[in-house]
């Protein structure tokens, strides 16, 4: 996973481009490999939300007409709750490597109200180097929609 990011990036980079990674790094491990390869972005954005939150948001998610995966209500609680635990633990990780870059927004928000945020946060971003395109990384756990805020970023 990690050489395919660096090959994508460094396309990126050579053609001046900017980029948005949403969900990766997932583990310490992943943070570091990343660092070592010089893949180092402008902004690292987290959107954070309770586990009680992420999990109605899988549940919905989940239920949902239009969801391939098909689980029983007394399966999706089981899945959600592990895969949470799971995201929080190597999301400890991530946070330590990348301490001090990551800007954390309230992931409960409406997502207009969080894409303004992640809006604003891009903006705020100053520098007295040249201007190029924007390099992003955007986490969160499960359910928080990072995919969909990508998406409306780009």
């Amino acid at each position: 996973m990690i050489e395919l990011l660096k090959l994508q990036v460094q396309q990126m980079e050579a053609e001046q481009r900017s980029y948005i990674i949403e969900g990766f790094p997932r583990t310490e491990t992943q943070a570091i490999a990343m660092q070592k390869m010089g893949i180092l972005p402008d902004n690292f954005i987290l959107l954070n939300q309770s586990d009680q939150y992420s999990v109605q948001r899988i549940r919905d998610i989940l239920s949902s007409d239009d969801t391939i995966v098909k689980c029983e209500e007394s399966n999706i609680e089981r899945y959600a709750n592990h895969a949470i635990r799971e995201c929080n633990v190597h999301m400890q990780g991530v946070k330590e490597v990348c301490r001090g870059l990551i800007t954390e927004l309230d992931g409960t928000k409406s997502q207009q109200q969080i894409l303004e945020e992640i809006a604003r946060v891009l903006k705020l971003k100053r520098t007295k180097a040249p201007r190029r395109p924007q390099r992003v990384i955007l986490l969160g756990p499960p359910g928080s929609s990072t995919e969909q805020q990508a998406i409306k970023i780009a």
